[in-house]
């Protein structure tokens, strides 16, 4: 049972669109992430791959937003079966096209 504050209201909300496997997965504990091709354990991570991760974490948040945006402000463009509208909102990233992951270095400075 999720609760029925503002972040379990957002919860249910996120467990509408993906389904109920999304809530069991997001409430439970690790003790490892895999970043990468790099399994890692929590409790052992040092503090440039805790930025590495944090900047990746970020970067796909702000794709995944504004990929959600287009499809909120033009939602008759995203009708189209092929996913082409998809495609052509990840043409505007840099490197691969898709928003799962990406090669790009991870920046080192500011």
């Amino acid at each position: 049972m999720i609760s029925s504050t503002h972040s379990g209201r957002q919860l249910q909300a996120s467990a509408n669109i993906f389904g109920p496997e999304f809530v069991r997965v997001t409430q439970a504990a690790t003790s490892q992430v895999q970043f990468w091709d790099l399994l890692l354990n929590l409790d052992q991570i040092d503090d440039i791959t805790k930025g590495k991760i944090l900047w990746d974490l970020y970067k796909h948040n702000f794709r995944f937003e504004l990929t959600v945006l287009d499809h909120l402000l033009i939602p008759q463009l995203w009708s189209d079966l092929d996913h082409s509208r998809l495609d052509e909102v990840c043409q505007i990233f840099p490197g691969n096209s898709q928003l799962t992951m990406c090669v790009e270095p991870f920046p080192t400075k500011n």
